[in-house]
């Protein structure tokens, strides 16, 4: 199979982009209406020892974040270093109960030491654990940047995978 990775399904959606955590950002929201699952992902640079970032990905039944509230998500993958020396990915199931608020310091009570070092970390989140039964389709990143010190750019970007319908180019995920 030759197809290209929107024609398999996917899509790309920037989120954050070089912003500085050290005050609370959110990103837009994106339409899971048409995918099986999301993957956020985060790109940070070395912080501050203490330095204390968290992530809550919220839900919605529209891209106004109508009903806002908190999506749980059970898996989540991180590198935490310089990305050299960490040439794999750790994997961290957290459980059947999940978490809807990831502390980056502490992911599934293991220190990943991710406040004075660089990091990636892609959390997953699959479409059916959104309150579909009452219209929740949208999902949105927050990041809560009360903990940071200094200055921390941070990069997010969504990654859409299993379209409902899969084409060359993709159909919008904003609305």
């Amino acid at each position: 199979m030759n197809a290209s990775f929107f024609g398999m399904g996917c899509d790309f959606i920037p989120d954050v982009i070089n912003l500085d955590a050290n005050s609370d950002l959110t990103g837009d929201w994106v339409n899971l209406e048409n995918y099986e699952r999301a993957y956020l992902l985060l790109i940070k640079p070395a912080g501050t020892a203490g330095d204390d970032l968290s992530i809550v990905i919220n839900q919605a039944t529209d891209n106004a974040g109508t009903g806002s509230k908190a999506v749980t998500f059970q898996r989540l993958w991180y590198k935490v270093g310089t990305m050299t020396a960490q040439n794999t990915w750790t994997y961290v199931d957290l459980g059947s109960t999940g978490s809807s608020d990831l502390d980056l310091v502490s992911v599934g009570g293991t220190d990943i030491a991710s406040d004075s070092s660089a990091a990636v970390v892609m959390v997953e989140v699959m479409a059916d654990s959104l309150d579909v039964n009452a219209g929740f389709k949208f999902v949105q990143s927050s990041y809560e940047g009360d903990d940071i010190g200094n200055a921390l750019l941070i990069n997010s970007h969504w990654v859409l995978c299993g379209s409902a319908y899969p084409r060359n180019v993709p159909l919008t995920s904003l609305s």
